[in-house]
């Protein structure tokens, strides 16, 4: 969990000038953060129910951790959304370079050097925030996690009810 808010503080700290392979590092320890973190939830669920619920389990929590995905997706694109949009509104003449079209390379490309420095500031300071706030999340679920009741793994002869 600590590589996962390290990640996220890390990629809150994102500029325009950040170079690609500082991206990665970032974007890697924030995966190492969540790979060690998923087998580990599913071993804890696994272990916290009898052998006959361990199929429902297992899926219950895969399913939660999937509506819980799209459900965080939703609200931090609808916050970004929102902030970018916000940011961009307050540049009028990068607006009005664009004329409606989508941001996108080609419209990018029709900008000045000053104005596509103006957008690439507004999309890494709106991101900024969505990061910090999902870091502050992560600590709370570091806090839930380190409150939660310890219990033994099961292990084989349990499961055969030795």
């Amino acid at each position: 969990q600590c590589f996962v808010i390290l990640g996220l503080l890390l990629l809150s700290l994102i500029t325009v000038s950040t170079g690609v392979w500082a991206l990665s590092a970032y974007l890697i320890v924030l995966g190492f953060g969540m790979g060690c973190i998923f087998p580990v939830i599913t071993t804890a669920v696994q272990s916290a129910v009898p052998r006959e619920q361990l199929g429902t389990a297992t899926a219950s929590s895969l399913l939660l951790r999937q509506m819980g995905g799209s459900l965080g997706i939703a609200v931090f694109g609808a916050l970004f959304a929102s902030w970018f949009g916000q940011a961009m509104l307050a540049m009028p003449d990068v607006t009005a370079a664009l004329g409606g079209a989508d941001l996108g390379p080609q419209s990018l490309a029709k900008l000045t050097a000053d104005q596509q420095l103006s957008v690439g500031t507004a999309l890494a300071d709106s991101l900024a925030p969505i990061f910090r706030l999902d870091a502050a999340l992560s600590v709370i679920g570091l806090i839930a996690a380190l409150v939660m009741e310890e219990r033994p793994l099961k292990g084989g002869a349990e499961f055969r009810g030795e």
